[in-house]
C-alpha cells in the first residue's frame, strides 16, 4: 500500500516551526494543491515559520516540492529516500507556471544535508543564489547527484563549505568553467 499526505491541510499551520518525518517506510507523496493554496491565501509562502525540515527512512518519498512555499527554511536533512530522484520537481511546478514563475526556493537555508539518496539527480533545476547558505553535505550514496544548483553568481562574496566524497566532487558537470573554479576552494572531502 502506497500513502500519500494532502499538506494542503498544513497550510493553517503558520507557526509549524519544525518538520520531521521518521520511517514513514510507505509514503510516497506530500502533495499540494497549489493553485487552490494561493486562491485562497493570495500569496505563494503558506510555511512562513518553518525553519527546520528533517526526513529519514522514507523510500518511497520522490520529492519535497512543498518547500518552495517554505520561505523561512534554514536546514534540510534528507537520509534514506530510495525512490527521491529530486528535491523540487520541476513537472510539479509546471503544473502552475502562473503561481511557482517568480519563486527562488531555499534564500535562508543555511545547512543542506544530503545521504543516502541513491536516484537522487537534482536538487533544483537552475542556479540558485544561496545568498545565507554556510554548508552542504552530499555524503555517503548520492552518486547520480551530479550537478549542484550553483552558477558563478551563487558564489559571488559568499564561502560556504561544501562538503563530500573526493571521487563524487570530481564527476560533477558544472555550469561552466567560472563556477567550478569559483567552487574548489569550498570543497573538504570526507571519507564516508
Amino acid at each position: 500500500a502506497t500513502s500519500i499526505i494532502d499538506a494542503t491541510a498544513f497550510a493553517d499551520l503558520n507557526h509549524l516551526n519544525e518538520l520531521g518525518i521518521d520511517r514513514a517506510e510507505e509514503l510516497e507523496e506530500l502533495k499540494i494543491d497549489y493553485a487552490e493554496i494561493v486562491r485562497k491565501r493570495r500569496e505563494p509562502f503558506v510555511f512562513r515559520s518553518l525553519h527546520l525540515v528533517a526526513i529519514y527512512e522514507c523510500h518511497k518519498l520522490k520529492d519535497l516540492t512543498f518547500l518552495v512555499f517554505a520561505p523561512s527554511l534554514k536546514s534540510l536533512s534528507l537520509y534514506g529516500c530510495n525512490a527521491m530522484e529530486e528535491i523540487i520537481s520541476v513537472g510539479k511546478f509546471d503544473e502552475t507556471p502562473e503561481v511557482m514563475g517568480h519563486i527562488s526556493p531555499f534564500g535562508n537555508l543555511q545547512t543542506l544535508d544530503l545521504s543516502r539518496l541513491p536516484i537522487l539527480k537534482s536538487i533544483y533545476w537552475k542556479p540558485l543564489p544561496f545568498t545565507h547558505l554556510k554548508e552542504m553535505a552530499v555524503t555517503h550514496g548520492c552518486n547520480q547527484l551530479r550537478k549542484l544548483p550553483l552558477d558563478s553568481n551563487s558564489a559571488k562574496e559568499r564561502k560556504f563549505v561544501i562538503r563530500g566524497r573526493e571521487d563524487w566532487w570530481n564527476r560533477l558537470q558544472w555550469e561552466d568553467e567560472a563556477t567550478q573554479i569559483a567552487f574548489r576552494s569550498c570543497f573538504q572531502p570526507h571519507s564516508w
